[in-house]
C-alpha cells in the first residue's frame, strides 16, 4: 500500500499513524507512506513492514530539513516479505 498520511514535516509517525498502520497489515505485506516530507523510521514486525515516509527525492523547497531522503528496497515471494 502506498499511503498519504502523516503530518507535514514532522520527524516520527503519530499514535494515529500507527494506529492506521495496524489496520493496513491486516490488508497488506507493507505500506509504504509518503507526506511529511521527512524521512521517518522503517518498522518491521511478523514479517510485515511500515516506511512511514522515506523524505524527498527532490523538492521545490529551500529548507534544509527536506533534502533528505530514504531508498527503500524490497524483496518479496509469494504472499510473504523477505527482506528489506
Amino acid at each position: 500500500l502506498y499511503a498519504h498520511w502523516g503530518m507535514e514535516f514532522a520527524h516520527y509517525p503519530s499514535v494515529e499513524q500507527k494506529n492506521l498502520r495496524d489496520d493496513k497489515l491486516k490488508q497488506f505485506h507493507f505500506v509504504v507512506g509518503h507526506h511529511s516530507h521527512t524521512p521517518q523510521p522503517i518498522d518491521l514486525q511478523n514479517q510485515k513492514g511500515t516506511a512511514y515516509s522515506l523524505g524527498n527525492l527532490y523538492i521545490y523547497f529551500n529548507k534544509p530539513m527536506l533534502k533528505k531522503g530514504k531508498l527503500l528496497k524490497l524483496y518479496f515471494r509469494k504472499n510473504k516479505l523477505c527482506r528489506v
